[in-house]
């Protein structure tokens, strides 16, 4: 059995989504515990690390317009299926996604799936890596986040897609 833990200090998990019809905008999430064993992979996200870089607009996101983080602090994920190609350098990750209390079936496109053993700077010790890229895009909605505006000229706020980027490295344990 080959077990990986998602290195946070090498991994980005960020969301995009259409603003105004005319933008996009980004965020982080950056408390992240995730581990793969063999084709299994468990995540769980602190919905209170969020960080799109604008503190009120954070503020906005944290409550209960959308995550509502003081009941539902927690995003998870368990992978249900795992489809891989026959390089072994892409898969399809189909699992189980929970935001705000309910659970969703979800299809991570990952590429880039790699493997490579790297030096610890800080004590020359080499640890064996897994990397990773994986995509998804999921309606909001779905997971009971509704905030809707219309804007003047017609048209709404947000959208409702909203596309989640992982990069991952992760460090298999002893």
């Amino acid at each position: 059995m080959t077990t990986y833990h998602l290195d946070p200090a090498l991994s980005q998990i960020a969301f995009e989504v259409r603003h105004a019809m005319i933008t996009r905008v980004r965020g982080l999430f950056t408390d992240v515990e995730a581990t793969v064993v063999n084709d299994t992979v468990q995540a769980t996200i602190a919905v209170a690390s969020l960080d799109s870089g604008v503190r009120y607009r954070d503020d906005h996101l944290l409550a209960g317009d959308f995550f509502d983080a003081v009941t539902h602090p927690e995003i998870t994920f368990r992978s249900t299926e795992v489809e891989r190609d026959g390089d072994g350098d892409r898969a399809r990750v189909v699992g189980e996604l929970t935001i705000k209390g309910i659970t969703r079936s979800v299809t991570l496109e990952v590429i880039d799936i790699a493997e490579a053993d790297v030096p610890v700077p800080a004590t020359g010790e080499i640890e064996h890596r897994l990397g990773f890229r994986a995509t998804t895009t999921i309606n909001r909605k779905d997971f009971g986040i509704a905030f809707h505006a219309e804007l003047p000229g017609g048209g709404l706020l947000l959208s409702d897609d909203v596309r989640i980027e992982i990069d991952g490295s992760a460090v298999q344990a002893p």
